[in-house]
């Protein structure tokens, strides 16, 4: 297929959408867009003094607003008046100059060999809409602004507007939702949802299972190690007198039914365990099926831009990750959110005075939750940038170890590769020191709750202000409070592995959702013979819309 009438009939299917600005950018025009389309905007990185300075160029429809570091600082050209832009390039440095009507210089940005591409799009987008005179030369061709389009829409997120740090590949950290990314991976456990059932319908019973021996150690104590009663005349806690071998009696009897619990509990989590290990093998398997499939569909374009190790990274690294998450991570979570709400409920029904000590420390431990998941989120997708460039030393030095050897470049790559595991190995000592420096803190708070009780209780038991707590119910509430904060310590450290699940299925949905460059039109005709001729008519091509290396090849 002719290469420009494919990318033309790519473009008559996918609407294009202009640009987003971002928040920053847009505060600075202060209101100059006037309702006007963007076209395009630039960042050009050098003043007149060619030292480094943040600056923008924005084209809308008419005028070309260039924000920069001059006394103005914001100039409003029109493109009416725009006789040629033109680019100059320097050896560090380029420049986009702007002739006026007036053949004078009306600005002139300079940038460094970063901004080359996008620059380079911007002069071609001002020259495609400036006035032209007749025997000009022809405008660049239309398909290229198509590709440049496109290319500029991958680069740059589709929700903020900024552009995607290279270390990001193609997934921008500022709008990373993981409660969304987390939700479409679990559209995949779809085929097997009755296994899911089953597996939630396992951990709800072994969540509530999980309660019963608090409740049995209360009456181990109330009934036979030390029995008592509440007298409703009195409405106090008095001594229930029976004799020592009905105590017994009662003692092997609540023992038997503390045995009982503990083995149902231990069934049934074994049952969620193989159910879970299984359907996360199975969803796993669909993933890496589903991208490195995938993978073949997809032009060289897409390789180009992308390690190798980056690559071998998703297919295998990524979807393990993602296994142990679905395996323990999701499941688990509606397990410990179910242990909340049900112990928090209990706790308030057995004594709501203890149960308000008992919700004390979750403030801070909520605050210090929250920040560490921040700050840990933005970690892990840096840290995933240096396994996937250590693993890339591997991919590219061992299918290659003949040159190695033949040029005895051993020590050479060896001091590459530990350059790289040097890295990587800084950034996961960050992350663990955040980690383990909010490990205690979180860990502390819950036992601080845990000291509150008995302090509290204790004093009640002791001054007897409420007659309904007994030794019994206090050891109880106990048993309550260390397994309401269980749950709230694993969703505290879960968030270190919803993060890495987030992060690993963003780049794996970021394969899947690359669509091919090259594909064949709606009904296409499939030659039975070929010709055995190679025929070019009008072929153009560039670089990723750069400048054109072929035009209107013959």
């Amino acid at each position: 297929m002719n290469e420009q009438a494919k990318t033309l009939d790519q473009a008559k299917n996918q609407k294009d959408a202009a640009p987003i600005l971002p928040e920053a950018l847009r505060a600075r025009l202060n209101g100059e867009l006037d309702g006007q389309s963007i076209i395009a905007w630039a960042e050009f990185d050098l003043d007149e003094q060619n030292r480094y300075r943040q600056q923008f160029a924005v084209l809308t429809e008419k005028d070309l607003i260039v924000l920069d570091g001059s006394a103005a600082g914001l100039r409003v050209l029109e493109l009416a008046r725009v006789k040629e832009a033109k680019i100059i390039e320097g050896l560090g440095v380029d420049r986009l100059q702007i002739i006026g009507d007036d053949d004078r210089l009306a600005a002139e940005m300079r940038y460094s060999r970063r901004q080359r591409r996008d620059m380079t799009r911007l002069q071609r987008k001002i020259d495609r809409r400036r006035p032209r005179k007749d025997g000009e030369a022809e405008l660049p061709p239309e398909w290229l602004e198509i590709v440049e389009r496109r290319e500029e829409k991958a680069e740059h997120c589709a929700k903020c507007g900024e552009v995607i740090p290279s270390y990001a590949e193609g997934v921008c950290p500022r709008c990373l939702h993981q409660r969304k990314i987390l939700w479409r991976l679990l559209d995949i456990a779809k085929p097997y949802r009755r296994r899911v059932w089953l597996a939630l319908t396992l951990t709800i019973i072994g969540s509530a299972l999980v309660a019963m021996p608090n409740f049995i150690q209360k009456f181990l104590i109330d009934r036979a190690i030390v029995p008592v009663r509440y007298d409703a005349a009195t409405h106090q806690m008095v001594t229930d007198a029976i004799s020592e071998s009905a105590r017994m009696h009662r003692l092997l009897f609540w023992a038997g039914v503390l045995v009982a619990s503990i083995l149902v509990t231990e069934i049934c989590g074994g049952w969620r365990l193989r159910v879970l290990a299984m359907l996360g093998t199975q969803i796993t398997y669909d993933l890496r099926h589903m991208v490195y499939s995938h993978m073949h569909e997809l032009s060289l374009r897409f390789f180009a831009k992308r390690r190798t190790g980056s690559l071998i990274t998703r297919v295998t690294n990524d979807t393990d990750r993602l296994w142990d998450f679905v395996v323990f991570g999701s499941v688990d979570l509606v397990r410990d959110v179910a242990m909340i709400v049900f112990f928090a409920a209990v706790m308030f029904a057995v004594s709501w005075k203890l149960a308000i000590v008992a919700l004390l420390p979750l403030p801070p431990l909520a605050v210090v939750t929250y920040k560490r998941g921040m700050k840990m989120q933005s970690m892990f997708g840096r840290l995933w940038t240096y396994w996937s460039r250590l693993t890339a030393v591997v991919g590219d030095a061992l299918p290659g170890v003949r040159v190695v050897k033949a040029f005895a470049n051993e020590h050479r790559e060896i001091r590459r590769f530990d350059r790289r595991s040097d890295e990587y190995a800084d950034k996961e000592r960050e992350i663990h020191v955040i980690w383990s420096s909010l490990q205690p803190v979180v860990s502390g708070l819950m036992r601080f709750g845990s000291v509150l009780i008995w302090v509290v209780g204790g004093y009640l038991v002791i001054r007897q202000h409420d007659q309904t707590i007994s030794v019994g119910t206090l050891v109880m509430f106990g048993g309550f409070v260390w397994q309401f904060y269980q749950p709230i310590m694993e969703l505290a450290n879960s968030n270190r592995m919803v993060t890495r699940a987030a992060t690993s299925a963003q780049r794996i949905f970021e394969v899947l959702d690359t669509p091919p460059d090259i594909y064949s039109r709606q009904g296409a005709v499939t030659k039975d013979r070929l010709e055995g001729k190679v025929e070019f008519r009008n072929v153009s091509f560039s670089y990723e819309g750069a400048q054109p290396a072929l035009r209107r090849f013959r």
